[in-house]
């Protein structure tokens, strides 16, 4: 008898480790809704939270396949999905995705765009705007500082072109 007791002891014991451990796990904030609409040549972006973050999550974004990806610290995927699919101008989806006590949302896009965040209360607002491009009469141009009289030709400066490269390093 004093085995059984000692064993059930034991095993409530071990229970309430694993129990009180998993507690500590489990996230403290959850996304309940995201609300997407085009407004002009940029994209609103709205994640409604269960509590206020005290600041805005990291994010990075990746050129190709074009994404935009933000991490959400002690959040659960509350949403009772991991996809969605908005169409909304250049954004075509999102994937949620819950590893322990972090929350990782992927916005897939058409082509790479600008992203900026901001905190309001319980609501996480984005933007996501195109990346403006330097248009081709504008590289073409030549603007002259001085006259070529006052410089010599010698060591005079004719024309420098800014491109983009394959990878958005900027290349003169």
């Amino acid at each position: 008898m004093k085995f059984i007791n000692y064993a059930m002891a034991t095993a409530l014991a071990c229970l309430a480790v694993m129990t009180s451990a998993h507690a500590e796990t489990l996230p403290s904030n959850a996304i309940e809704a995201v609300n997407v609409a085009q407004q002009g040549n940029e994209i609103a972006l709205r994640i409604d939270l269960k509590e206020a973050l005290a600041s805005p999550p990291p994010g990075f974004s990746v050129a190709n396949p074009a994404k935009i990806a933000l991490d959400f610290q002690s959040t659960a995927n509350g949403l009772g999905k991991n996809s969605q699919v908005f169409n909304q101008g250049d954004l075509r989806s999102m994937n949620v995705v819950q590893v322990g006590d972090r929350t990782r949302v992927v916005l897939n896009l058409v082509r790479n765009m600008n992203y900026k965040t901001r905190l309001d209360g319980k609501a996480l607002y984005g933007t996501l705007s195109p990346i403006e491009r330097l248009t081709e009469s504008a590289a073409q141009r030549t603007t002259r500082f001085a006259e070529e009289s006052l410089v010599g030709t010698k060591h005079a400066v004719n024309d420098v072109i800014f491109r983009r490269g394959k990878d958005g390093e900027g290349r003169v």
